[in-house]
């Protein structure tokens, strides 16, 4: 009977011990989220472009009035997102790593600031203006991405840009010109802030381009 006994208490002692454990394991896994220091993302980091507004050569200032519609954009570009391109087919972006704001409020802010600059007309307009322009340029943008290739990073820019006359009763606005303008600028580094400055150097060719097709019709009206 002894004998019986004592198997028995072992065994009461084992199934004790086995419930104790069990109910162990539960709390750890149960406020296992709270072991240890808890891991926090990491901190978004914000680029945008930045140059100085060009400079063109023999301008002199014409009598009209330009306004800059704001720019618009292809859907992957509506966003503060840093795309590049991902193989055929295929676009991604950045998860902590982001424009400050859309490329396309970036554009449309360059170019009224770089043709403000400029000095080439009487005036240079935004798009929430209410005074009435003699030229009207509206645009948007085909291409803003970060493009990989063997020999490193490259920023692509690709912008395509229409130039109107002033509203007139009964004809509207006339077109002079519509055209595309891309530009492909190298990176420095594989690195954000590298494709930010790349970017930059790509914008100021291109506003520099537009303004001066802009000049020359405007010059010859």
């Amino acid at each position: 009977m002894n004998t019986i006994s004592h198997r028995r208490n072992a065994l009461d002692r084992h199934h004790v011990l086995a419930c104790l454990l069990a109910l162990c394991i539960s709390c750890v896994i149960g406020c296992g989220v709270n072991l240890g220091p808890r891991q926090q993302a990491p901190e978004s980091q914000t680029y945008t472009l930045e140059y100085p507004p060009p400079q063109p050569k023999d301008v002199s200032p014409l009598p009209g009035i330009l306004r800059v519609e704001a720019f618009e954009s292809i859907p992957i570009y509506r966003s503060d997102n840093i795309v590049y391109r991902e193989g055929a087919f295929r676009r991604e972006s950045y998860r902590y790593h982001k424009w400050q704001t859309p490329p396309s409020e970036m554009i449309t802010f360059l170019l009224i600031r770089d043709f403000r600059a400029a000095g080439a007309f009487k005036a240079v307009l935004s798009p929430n203006s209410l005074l009435a322009p003699t030229l009207t340029l509206e645009g948007g943008i085909e291409e803003f991405l970060e493009e990989a290739t063997p020999k490193g990073w490259i920023a692509v820019v690709t912008l395509n840009a229409t130039l109107t006359s002033e509203y007139r009763p009964g004809e509207g606005r006339t077109a002079l010109f519509q055209r595309t303008y891309s530009e492909r600028e190298p990176c420095r580094a594989n690195t954000p802030g590298a494709l930010s400055e790349a970017m930059s150097r790509a914008m100021s060719r291109i506003s520099a381009q537009i303004l001066n097709d802009i000049y020359q019709v405007a010059a010859t009206r």
